[in-house]
């Protein structure tokens, strides 16, 4: 889309032109509505909540009312590429330590079995514990968040701060809703939206909500105060991210009046801060899960030969 409305070729021409299978019929109504004057492009994907978030429907609509659709879209499909990136990493980064852990979870209590600490029925049981912990976890974390979504509930802060403080993890997790964010932001300030309504719309990417919250703060004084976003930013971000460098780079893109190559400038460091952070991860987890094994092993046979040893001991006396 970007290239063709780059080109000078019409939206709905565009829409028309070859579109994956998934979206050529979506596109194709969506070129109908336009021309018969039912409403722009932004309105008419607000039309398709499964397919177009409402994200992605507002920064089109930044697009439309300033007159750079085209450099909307080529964001957006930069940020999709990242996305999809990022996504390969993570599960190609942590596709050992789960195997390595469902391993684990077998192995551990098929020991104890074989070495006489368990009955068959206890071993069954503690495999199936094991190997559902993850998935009950995960599925605790779903619920939350989309309870929260749908009944508007918000936990507290100090909840969503410790997951921020979470060694490693939360470090990813602050990366990657920093990339998400200036990524967006660069895309509308470059648009020509004003700071602080670019600063709230982009503070909707952010999946943890304290970080969403302080952008949406920083929006505010940059509105209400009538203050530079570098001056705004600085008092509202995360405490471990003071010194970061993102800060001078904001403050020299204002200055210099590019904000938006900042901005581009500020995710790139962040996106490599997250890589960084997320090869750790997959380095680290297995080493935890060799060593978690290792040490229920040693315990499994000190105690087995604790068992023999006192049978022994019966039958001398």
């Amino acid at each position: 889309m970007a290239t063709l409305i780059e080109a000078g070729l019409p939206i709905s021409k565009s829409l028309r032109q070859r579109h994956s299978v998934s979206l050529s019929k979506i596109t194709s109504e969506m070129a109908d509505s336009i021309e018969r004057g039912e409403g722009g492009l932004a309105e008419q994907m607000g039309k398709y909540p499964g397919t177009f978030s409402r994200l992605e429907c507002q920064l089109i609509n930044v697009g439309e009312r300033t007159g750079h659709i085209d450099r909307i879209c080529k964001n957006l499909a930069e940020s999709f590429k990242l996305q999809s990136k990022m996504k390969s990493k993570i599960i190609a980064g942590l596709m050992y330590p789960g195997l390595l852990f469902h391993f684990a979870a077998v192995i551990g209590p098929s020991l104890s079995f074989i070495l006489g600490g368990s009955s068959l029925a206890e071993t069954i049981l503690s495999v199936l514990l094991f190997l559902s912990l993850p998935y009950a976890v995960l599925t605790i974390y779903l619920i939350l968040k989309h309870s929260t979504k749908i009944f508007r509930v918000e936990l507290p802060d100090f909840l969503y701060v410790a997951i921020l403080n979470i060694p490693l993890a939360g470090l990813l997790i602050r990366k990657l809703d920093y990339v998400r964010f200036f990524r967006c932001y660069g895309a509308t300030i470059g648009a020509g939206m004003p700071v602080a309504l670019s600063i709230k719309i982009s503070a909707e990417t952010c999946s943890n909500p304290w970080i969403r919250n302080s952008f949406l703060k920083c929006s505010r004084k940059v509105e209400g105060e009538n203050c530079t976003f570098h001056e705004a930013f600085e008092k509202y971000v995360f405490p471990s991210d003071r010194d970061s460098i993102a800060l001078s780079l904001m403050e020299t893109g204002e200055i210099s009046g590019t904000p938006d190559k900042s901005a581009k400038n500020i995710a790139d460091i962040y996106q490599s801060e997250a890589e960084q952070a997320l090869t750790l991860i997959a380095d680290m987890v297995p080493k935890i899960i060799y060593f978690a094994l290792a040490a229920y092993i040693g315990f499994k046979v000190i105690r087995s030969w604790q068992i023999i040893f006192s049978k022994t001991t019966e039958i001398g006396e």
